[in-house]
């Protein structure tokens, strides 16, 4: 999904026409042009006209049979789809319902290609590809005009509409250059939007998130942060969510920003399980993790395993940033890891760039010359204790700025 403009050359009334010919050279008893002009404005109709040659000019009904003229697109070589649909689109800005225009051409669009169907896949198909890119070309365009806009019910059909050809493509890659502007873009002044749009938007974040994991696992677990932490009124099972996610990446490790996010302070009572469980796979041993791990057997869709793994990596870089060399011996007694398996456990974290050094099989240990995770914990009770300080200090300025302002005022009386 690239950042592309739409750019046509050329009056409303010239792109009409060129629209109308494009249309009946591939649809051979149409005859759209003479069918366009019956919405052209006669002279009898135009006010202070004068014998001079004008442009054409065409009624409103113009936009509709613009828009019903989606009938026609089949017949449309792919390579030429998306500069006539383009042309479309800049015929229909010329209307002030430019939106509800573009929703009802797509909308009747995406029934007439057979493209709502969730079930659909084309990564085989190359010549169904070329035609999916095409109209998501078209679509990115839309978005990229309405950037700015204040329309957040346009602004996530058409990006709703652009992830079910995505889906359809099974192609989440495409959506990584937009990742970095998806906060401005869709969460500015989303606080004073209706709960469904809220709502429409969160969920169009958390498509976005499960669409690029396979490509990102990183940013795939950014976008469902964006999705809890930017939108108002978030449930407890979205945020447990959001934890387990985390807790179940192969790439995310240091994990301990997640206890600072003031959605997760406020929703800890209902988290309980789940922030203890994380708290204990950033503060423990591997030996005492692994004896707790028991304990939260309920919290059946976390991968255990995996997170045991996570918790040596991290214990791993506390042990490397105190000392320039760990015997095999070390790491296998702290880490729970068979002497045979230290070796294969180093080159695999070193390979997560979690740490730098050298392997000596000679002398049966780690040479650590560089440790890149270095993992700062606060426990959640502390963020507690801090936010109710923040709270308290916040208070007592807004009372010393009161009695600033009275002695002002008493002051001027003076």
């Amino acid at each position: 999904m690239t950042q592309s403009y739409i750019t046509v050359d050329g009056s409303l009334a010239d792109s009409i026409l060129e629209y109308a010919s494009v249309l009946d050279l591939y649809n051979k008893d149409l005859n759209y042009t003479s069918k366009i002009e019956s919405f052209i404005i006669t002279n009898d109709e135009q006010d202070d006209q004068d014998d001079e040659e004008e442009e054409l000019q065409f009624n409103d009904d113009i936009y509709k049979e613009i828009v019903e003229s989606y009938q026609y697109l089949t017949n449309i070589p792919d390579r030429d789809l998306e500069g006539l649909i383009n042309l479309a689109v800049y015929i229909l800005t010329f209307n002030n319902d430019f939106e509800k225009l573009v929703i009802d051409f797509f909308g009747s669009l995406f029934e007439k290609f057979e493209l709502n169907n969730s079930d659909l896949k084309i990564t085989k198909n190359k010549k169904a590809t070329l035609k999916i890119t095409s109209i998501i070309s078209n679509l990115s365009n839309i978005f990229n005009l309405q950037i700015n806009g204040d329309n957040f019910p346009f602004k996530n059909f058409i990006l709703g509409e652009i992830l079910k050809l995505i889906e359809i493509l099974g192609n989440g890659e495409i959506l990584l250059p937009i990742i970095s502007n998806l906060e401005s873009w869709l969460t500015n002044d989303i606080n004073q939007q209706p709960s469904e749009i809220q709502e429409e938007t969160r969920s169009i974040l958390l498509k976005i998130s499960k669409l690029i994991k396979p490509y990102d696992e990183l940013s795939s677990l950014n976008v469902f942060k964006i999705s809890i932490t930017k939108i108002p009124n978030v449930s407890s099972d979205l945020i447990n969510q959001f934890i387990i996610a985390n807790l179940n990446s192969n790439k995310a490790l240091d994990l301990s920003k997640i206890l600072t996010e003031e959605v997760i302070i406020a929703n800890h009572e209902s988290s309980q399980n789940h922030l203890k469980f994380l708290q204990n796979y950033l503060n423990f041993t591997t030996q005492d993790f692994q004896k707790s791990i028991d304990e939260y057997s309920s919290l059946s869709e976390i991968d255990f395993k995996l997170v045991l793994t996570k918790n040596q990596y991290l214990n791993l870089c506390k042990i490397a940033s105190t000392t320039s060399t760990i015997s095999y011996s070390q790491i296998s007694s702290d880490l729970l890891i068979p002497e045979n398996q230290v070796e294969i456990f180093l080159i695999n974290a070193i390979k997560t760039g979690i740490i730098q050094g050298k392997l000596s099989q000679i002398n049966s240990n780690f040479q650590v010359y560089k440790v890149n995770l270095i993992l700062k914990t606060i426990e959640l009770n502390d963020w507690l204790e801090i936010k109710s300080l923040l709270l308290d200090w916040r208070s007592k300025l807004s009372n010393v700025k009161s009695l600033i302002d009275q002695a002002s005022k008493k002051k001027l009386v003076k």
